[in-house]
């Protein structure tokens, strides 16, 4: 999930339909650490939410209502980043094996 999200007709959007906008999350996302954050009275940018989107997507938890300038923040798996780094070494390696002969 990387970009801006419009919103064109509405005042405020649910969490899943930005993130289907968006394109969805990538494969190395962390959803059941997703984070919202709002500007405050100071115009400093808060978490005001947590939210485990495997869950809000399996209909266990509650959506949540978006507004303008609010910024959405899936970070990436640790362990899903070096198992996809593992697969890209031995995909490559057997390349390289195989160009050998």
């Amino acid at each position: 999930l990387t970009g801006a999200v419009e919103l064109v007709t509405k005042d405020s959007v649910s969490l899943l339909q930005t993130l289907a906008a968006a394109g969805g999350a990538t494969k190395i996302a962390s959803i059941s650490k997703t984070a919202i954050l709002r500007l405050d009275s100071n115009g400093v940018y808060k978490k005001v939410y947590t939210v485990d989107l495997k869950r809000v997507m399996d209909g266990k938890a509650m959506d949540r209502m978006l507004v303008a300038g609010d910024i959405v923040v899936i970070p990436s798996s640790t362990i899903k980043v070096y198992l996809q780094a593992g697969s890209m070494s031995a995909l490559n390696a057997g390349v390289l094996i195989l160009t050998r002969f």
